[in-house]
């Protein structure tokens, strides 16, 4: 595989990546990233939202699962003492 002359591909790749072939094939594009496609036509961007989606929620919950427990915690523990129970 070689750069193929810019003549024989104008836009082929959308300016989103490099025209590549050889002397009896044609043309194919190497994209550069995030795109992909034959033309270079798809943005791949939906995997890094995704990724950091995820690492959000698992990070909200980490945080969250561990306040809410001390607050029922807090919130039973007095209901046991204004009720006159002692541990």
């Amino acid at each position: 595989m070689y750069s193929v002359e810019l003549s024989r591909c104008p836009h082929h790749c959308m300016h989103r990546g490099a025209c590549w072939g050889t002397a009896h094939s044609q043309p194919s594009c190497k994209c550069h990233s995030p795109y992909k496609g034959r033309y270079c036509e798809i943005e791949e961007v939906y995997n890094e939202w995704w990724f950091w989606s995820v690492v959000g929620v698992v990070a909200f919950l980490i945080i969250a699962i561990p306040v809410i427990m001390c607050f029922v915690t807090r919130a039973h523990a007095k209901k046991r003492l204004k009720g006159g129970e002692f541990m």
